[in-house]
């Protein structure tokens, strides 16, 4: 289900107004001219397709996500973040949020060598996490667990900014399951606009700061930056992409600068990190790392030490 959200984008944790969009109401790319923002909705640069599960992972393994790995490259388990008994592996959007789960959990197990940040792609991670709803890899999971975590079994998740997603939760939860998906242990919002949408590209990001940012590096003013953004669930996106109804190959997802920063082995702070860094959300987002291990989730996928 598709949602419109009205955004504070001057506040560091801005107040999201959901309006529900009718279910029965068919999605249309409002493709722009791209050379006037007043200029007519433009014929697309290609024809409505559907994309296959391979031509979607491909576009979200352009988005770095980050795993707190051991010194051997398998992802840390950490205690449930909602207070539940088996260990979580997570993979973060956020960057900054992964830096400061790698702080505490070096902080809290001085002992244990070889931790660190590990890359990776969000759509190999998006399957991995039970992303895809008519897949399931019993005999992947099976295989990730050992001793008393194989009969707890373990959890994967993504997570998005912590501030965000718990603002959004339980409306995206609402929504997936009007579309009929289990909405499972995680939601990771995704935001978009038609008036940054043009006929030959459909940018969708993870943060309303991220879309900002594009806004204006398009040579537009921060004045007129939309105040109401769309927003859905990765998942409820990931289901329209693989309908025929409009020209889904122009989706391109954008990842935060931070994100590309930190992917690229520059773990220096960025502007406003520190005070980020300093919100309860993200001070959350720490505070469930802990010292246990897991063999190596993603085999072959190719990792990036930072």
């Amino acid at each position: 289900m598709l949602s419109l959200v009205g955004l504070a984008l001057a506040s560091t944790a801005p107040s999201l107004q959901l309006r529900s969009r009718p279910r029965d109401e068919p999605f249309v790319l409002n493709l722009r001219g791209g050379a006037d923002d007043a200029a007519p909705p433009a014929a697309p640069s290609v024809a409505p397709t559907a994309l296959t599960p391979e031509e979607v992972t491909e576009k979200l393994n352009g988005i770095p996500v980050f795993a707190l790995l051991n010194k051997e490259g398998g992802v840390v388990s950490m205690r449930d973040p909602d207070g539940g008994d088996a260990p979580v592996c997570r993979w973060f959007v956020d960057a900054t949020e992964a830096k400061m789960v790698l702080e505490a959990a070096l902080a809290a197990n001085p002992g244990v060598e070889g931790l660190h940040i590990g890359v990776h792609g969000l759509g190999n991670a998006f399957k991995l996490c039970g992303g895809w709803p008519d897949e399931s890899m019993p005999e992947l999971k099976a295989t990730l667990s050992t001793g008393e975590e194989a009969e707890q079994g373990v959890s994967f998740r993504l997570q998005g900014n912590h501030a965000l997603v718990k603002e959004v939760k339980d409306q995206l939860t609402e929504s997936l399951a009007a579309d009929g998906v289990e909405p499972g242990k995680w939601t990771l919002p995704i935001f978009f606009s038609t008036e940054l949408q043009s006929r030959s590209i459909f940018p969708v990001f993870f943060h309303p700061k991220d879309l900002a940012d594009a806004w204006v590096k398009a040579g537009r003013t921060k004045e007129t930056v939309p105040e109401k953004m769309n927003m859905m669930d990765l998942r409820s996106f990931v289901s329209m992409l693989r309908k025929a109804d409009n020209p889904w190959q122009l989706v391109q997802f954008v990842a935060s600068r931070a994100a590309i920063k930190l992917a690229s082995g520059d773990t220096s702070p960025d502007e406003g990190e520190e005070q980020a860094a300093e919100t309860g959300a993200a001070k959350g987002a720490a505070g469930a790392a802990e010292e246990e291990d897991e063999t190596d989730l993603l085999g072959e996928q190719e990792e990036e030490e930072l």
